[in-house]
């Protein structure tokens, strides 16, 4: 009986150091401090109304349309106008 030899031949495409492969850990490293936050809010009613017609008209859940229309009225707040 004969038999036949197949061989295949690797090409070397690189080696990564074992310090590039320790810094590629840290960058991918998962940093608590900088999870999203969870707060709690109380909006009358007419807020919550208007929020969740955003949310129907762009398809985009309630809590990610609220996130939205925080985050631009956080940037335009100016704090020197603003009374209790």
């Amino acid at each position: 009986m004969d038999y036949i030899l197949y061989c295949k031949s690797f090409e070397l495409l690189g080696v990564i150091p074992v310090s590039d492969y320790a810094r590629d850990i840290e960058r991918f490293r998962l940093d608590p401090s900088k999870f999203p936050k969870r707060i709690d809010i109380f909006v009358p009613e007419r807020v919550v109304d208007h929020i969740q017609a955003v949310s129907a008209r762009t398809g985009r859940s309630f809590s990610e349309s609220a996130a939205i229309i925080l985050a631009q009225g956080a940037e335009k707040f100016d704090p020197e106008r603003f009374e209790l």
